[in-house]
């Protein structure tokens, strides 16, 4: 057995397998988007056995047509637990950036230009290099009047996911490609605890009518020239931002839109020449000319605030849930992975305790038969004991009335002569 990877994975496979001798967890992960892989694995290199249930795997998940820019965010709640998700993402991307090769992951800088002042983002200790924008800066991009930029990195989804993939059957993951339309569909037999990363399917496996779409289209466009992430937002633009995203193999995708409660994945070409050509109105000579290669629709899986938490009940096996990310799936998957890997530790903790209660009962219920079985048998003993005595003096009696008899037969035999 080799180890697959160094520095970020530090378990080699035979350490893997160990663990999962070491009374791991059977692991159920439903979804194999960003989410449910780097759950899937994260819970592999604990030591558990993990296997994912999926209907659709890459290239046809959500986080295939995504834009994939590795950010902080600060429009995503819970936000205390975001930041702490933030950046431990971040970390592990810039160490995977580092040693690892095939994943698509590629340094960029983020550009981002406002049309109204702007306070400092509450992550900017997070990233590198954050500085504003000088005033020469701002008057390249018409309409601006304040921005930033910071050290971030780009990955090209499709290529990420394959590689994450990888890494799972390496370490021993095993994937069925079903669609799980209940909980209960989840064998007891088999597993200890569900892992839910259905992402937008959480509304109807799960019931949670707070998980709803943000449709979103891209333009993917031929430009190698561009190696930097622009990002642009006018007050009044009705939540649909300008980009432009590297993906790192020379394409770009340029966005985008946000429209709420669509469930509509047709692609609108109108609407298509309307981000386009809102791009190249702020970046001609970066996009104007670029030929477009083709569209991408995608179903962002929005909720209120991301639900990541143990439910246990007594219809189905536990379940974690992991969902509602919105458009930053990417960005924060490390992050809930580890904090879902935390829930594993502390239910197999639990489970492990209420085994061990559970084999202390039965030493008790043991040790109060054996104290029975050696009354029984003491008052068996005694019992035995009387028994013989009864017999023997019942035998001394016996013999000392016949020895009478005979005694008094003889004398009235000798009297009678």
């Amino acid at each position: 057995v080799s180890t697959q990877s160094t520095g970020f994975f530090k378990q080699t496979n035979e350490q893997v397998q160990q663990g999962r001798m070491n009374n791991s967890l059977r692991v159920c992960v439903i979804g194999a988007g960003i989410v449910g892989l780097t759950s899937a694995i994260n819970s592999l290199e604990k030591g558990h056995s993990v296997e994912i249930f999926t209907e659709t795997i890459s290239p046809n998940t959500t986080t295939d047509w995504s834009g994939a820019r590795i950010k902080p965010t600060e429009f995503t709640e819970p936000a205390e637990r975001v930041r702490v998700w933030t950046n431990v993402s971040l970390k592990k991307y810039l160490e995977l950036l580092e040693k690892e090769n095939g994943t698509s992951i590629t340094p960029a800088w983020s550009k981002e230009y406002y049309t109204t002042p702007q306070p400092d983002p509450s992550w900017k200790d997070a990233v590198q290099s954050f500085r504003r924008f000088t005033p020469t800066e701002l008057a390249e991009t018409p309409g601006v009047v304040d921005g930033w930029t910071f050290k971030s990195a780009v990955v090209y989804p499709t290529i990420l996911l394959n590689w994450l993939l990888k890494r799972f059957l390496d370490l021993g993951g095993r994937i069925q490609l079903t669609k799980v339309n209940s909980f209960q569909e989840i064998s007891r037999d088999k597993f200890d605890i569900i892992v839910n990363c259905s992402g937008l399917g959480a509304r109807a496996l799960v019931g949670d009518s707070k998980v709803f779409p943000i449709k979103g289209q891209l333009v993917i466009c031929w430009a190698p020239w561009i190696k930097d992430c622009y990002y642009y937002v006018k007050e009044g633009c009705e939540g649909e931002p300008a980009y432009i995203i590297p993906r790192g193999d020379g394409s770009v995708v340029v966005g985008g839109t946000r429209d709420y409660h669509n469930w509509d994945r047709t692609i609108d070409f109108d609407k298509a020449k309307i981000i386009f050509n809102r791009n190249a109105a702020l970046w001609p000579h970066l996009i104007a000319s670029a030929p477009i290669l083709g569209h991408s629709i995608g179903l962002r899986p929005y909720r209120d605030e991301i639900r990541l938490e143990l439910e246990e009940n007594e219809r189905s096996l536990p379940i974690i849930h992991n969902y509602g990310h919105g458009g930053s799936g990417v960005t924060l998957a490390w992050g809930c992975a580890e904090e879902v890997s935390q829930i594993l530790d502390s239910f197999q903790n639990n489970k492990k305790k209420e085994d061990n209660d559970n084999d202390n009962d039965n030493d008790n219920d043991n040790d109060g038969s054996f104290s029975t079985i050696k009354v029984i048998k003491k008052d068996r003993s005694k019992i035995i004991l009387c028994l013989f005595l009864f017999f023997f003096f019942s035998l001394l009696f016996s013999l000392f009335f016949l020895f009478i008899l005979i005694n008094s037969l003889s004398l009235s035999l000798s009297l009678s002569l």
